[in-house]
């Protein structure tokens, strides 16, 4: 058949012989047409379609994309495409499934509607989808804390707390693609995913951001935060114990003052910075005169403190104050600073939780009397030094001092 072509080409001829209608009275390409529709229908099943809608960017497939499906490519009605209605089945299936899977309680609070998830199934949930919670039975892992609020409409908005897998040891729970991955060179480093992506929302509240909504509704939130990272999870509905864990709390800056207590707007408050003692009084960098902004001039302030940021005069200043501190640590340790970010394991970020507990933290505690500690640690600080160039003079709490 067809003596002197390729085979792509056979097939393509053949494939017009069938769909001529000529063959076997039409039988051939009634059968090619059912096959073709029963695969679209395959591929569009609709909990394809509510996974879709799930996993897609907010807005970016709908119940109105699905009845666009069926006005324009389906025009003949030919059923290719599942009907809005099977897919709002296949939605409260899921809903269902969730709902015995997990779990959840709906609480109207004086602040509002509140709904809570049941937060030990969904966390071991999260850690099953990023194959994490076996390994927490014999190691601890890596998880972090967040609460943030946004605006729904004029003077409402609503505020959620979540949890989210920071260990680099897990998979991404969609593509189960590893979270760490190495370069040609050897060197590690985390892959570049969505931080939506790894976290699951446990309270979701329709209510203001306010400092007594964290005080008394959020505050069971930070208890089972606080049991995790202290006790772990013991054994429970036929799931094994998990070590505790390494918490971290990621906030904005809001969250940040009502849950430290400390904070706010920096000329509305005494105390305006979470993390030091500077006082409103104490500011030092202020503008006078025909320097003051626009603003300042006009409440006929005298001494201006606002700033222009990221504009196209204050940019190339602080590239250029960046790249002299750059020079300044290449002349001092004699190491380029992106070298030494390469090799260096030590972490230094004051909000960590287990920081005192951590071996590889600056801020780490060794315990009293453990001379086996105190060594493994003296060996992985002077080996911090070393990559830095710093000398290896005074004791183990000067070399702290001079990383």
């Amino acid at each position: 058949m067809y003596p002197g072509k390729h085979a792509r080409t056979k097939a393509k001829l053949l494939l017009a012989e069938f769909l001529d209608g000529k063959l076997l009275k039409g039988e051939v390409k009634s059968a090619v047409y059912d096959f073709v529709r029963s695969r679209i229908s395959y591929l569009f099943r609709p909990w394809k379609l509510v996974k879709a809608g799930d996993v897609s960017p907010i807005g970016a497939f709908r119940t109105s994309t699905i009845r666009a499906l069926h006005d324009v490519i389906d025009e003949f009605k030919e059923g290719l495409f599942p009907s809005p209605s099977s897919v709002d089945r296949a939605r409260k299936l899921l809903d269902n499934y969730a709902i015995e899977k997990i779990g959840y309680e709906r609480k109207e609070t004086k602040y509002g509607e509140v709904y809570f998830l049941h937060f030990e199934r969904a966390f071991r949930l999260l850690l099953k989808a990023c194959n994490l919670h076996q390994l927490a039975t014999t190691s601890s892992m890596k998880v972090s804390f967040s609460v943030d609020g946004a605006d729904l409409l004029h003077d409402r908005t609503h505020v959620s707390c979540g949890v989210k897998i920071t260990d680099e040891r897990g998979v991404h729970p969609i593509t189960k693609q590893p979270l760490l991955v190495a370069d040609d060179d050897g060197t590690e480093k985390m892959v570049r995913i969505q931080s939506s992506e790894m976290c699951c929302i446990m309270i979701i509240a329709d209510a203001r951001d306010t400092k007594a909504l964290y005080e008394d509704v959020f505050k069971e939130f930070y208890v089972f935060g606080e049991k995790i990272r202290t006790e772990g999870l013991p054994a429970s509905e036929g799931e094994p114990a998990l070590l505790p864990f390494k918490l971290t709390h990621n906030t904005d800056m809001k969250a940040a003052w009502i849950l430290s207590s400390k904070g706010g707007g920096c000329k509305t408050k005494e105390f305006f910075c979470t993390l030091c003692p500077c006082t409103k009084h104490s500011l030092v960098s202020y503008k006078i005169g025909d320097e003051r902004c626009h603003r300042c001039m006009h409440r006929d302030r005298k001494k201006c403190y606002h700033h222009q940021v990221c504009d196209s005069v204050q940019v190339p200043q602080l590239l250029r104050a960046l790249e002299a501190e750059l020079g300044n640590y290449h002349r001092k340790h004699g190491k380029s600073y992106a070298s030494v970010r390469q090799k260096s394991k030590i972490r230094s970020d004051h909000m960590q939780a287990d920081r005192e507990n951590d071996v590889n933290h600056i801020d780490y505690t060794i315990p009293p009397g453990h001379a086996a500690k105190h060594m493994e640690y003296s060996q992985f600080i002077s080996r911090e030094c070393r990559i830095r160039g710093i000398p290896l003079i005074g004791t183990l709490d000067e070399w702290r001092i001079a990383l």
